[in-house]
């Protein structure tokens, strides 16, 4: 059991270390973010999981450590790469508004010139 455990983290911090290498070399890493959150939420919870049903011979061995300290790492990563499109996403958001606002601004125009006609 506690050899899955460790697979599961394991496999967990390859799966975030691709994702990271993919939305690293995207010239637009908000567009990579489709689909993509409920699959790291899945991961996160699968190496959860294995953090909290680890045994304490497990816990404290060196393989355990150190797979625990890469995933933290790489997880950090994660979290700094997400903050990062959530700033992108927040200023495309605000563009997005201001769009919206001159549309709604032309429309306003475009009403009153039908009705002076």
């Amino acid at each position: 059991m506690s050899e899955s455990q460790l697979d599961t983290l394991r496999e967990t911090r390859r799966y975030f270390r691709v994702w990271l290498d993919e939305i690293g070399k995207s010239p637009d890493p908000a567009s990579q973010l489709s689909g993509v959150m409920a699959a790291i939420s899945r991961n996160v919870k699968q190496a959860e999981a294995a953090l909290n049903a680890a045994p304490p011979e497990l816990r404290n061995s060196k393989e355990w450590k150190q797979a625990a300290a890469e995933y933290t790492e790489t997880l950090r990563e994660v979290s700094a790469k997400l903050g990062n499109c959530e700033i992108i996403l927040r200023i495309r958001n605000g563009l997005m508004a201001q769009k919206r606002a001159r549309l709604d601004v032309i429309h306003c125009w475009a009403d009153l010139v039908r009705h002076l006609q």
